[in-house]
């Protein structure tokens, strides 16, 4: 089994270091306030959080359909509070959670328009910015703007 790895550049475009994620599927990625990176593991069902280093420090969630737990995250973000957002793909909702991981609110479901959703980001003034859309399921693909 590949894993991911997630390799640091200088500002000039030379590798300063490289690390494992610790999973096979980190496709979405941020950086918070404190310089951590975030990584949602879709295959593990979680969010892995690495100092700047690239030592784990903590994860978040685990798989299931409860409160505080993810079926397949995919986009992730961090508002000003540094707490984690996170798209969860399979449950079609987003879900916050504090920067230490405890489960805080579903911040948007699927009843609110949520179908299909892939990755997200948020605006200055606190708007959720979200992709939806599946081309094998010729569901158009488009942008929507949540307010939060």
């Amino acid at each position: 089994i590949r894993e991911n790895k997630i390799t640091v550049l200088t500002s000039n475009g030379s590798v300063s270091r490289k690390f494992a994620t610790g999973t096979k599927f980190a496709f979405y990625i941020t950086v918070n306030h404190r310089d951590e990176i975030l990584v949602s593991d879709w295959f593990n069902h979680c969010v892995r959080v690495f100092d700047p280093m690239g030592n784990l420090i903590r994860t978040i969630s685990s798989r299931g359909h409860s409160d505080g737990q993810m079926m397949i995250p995919l986009g992730i973000c961090t508002d000003r509070h540094g707490n984690v957002i996170v798209l969860d793909c399979k449950e079609e909702r987003v879900t916050m959670y504090t920067q230490e991981g405890r489960f805080i609110k579903h911040i948007l479901q699927k009843d609110e328009g949520l179908e299909h959703c892939r990755a997200m980001a948020l605006s200055r003034d606190g708007q959720l910015v979200i992709s939806h859309g599946d081309n094998k399921r010729n569901i158009p693909n488009e942008i929507c703007i949540y307010q939060i």
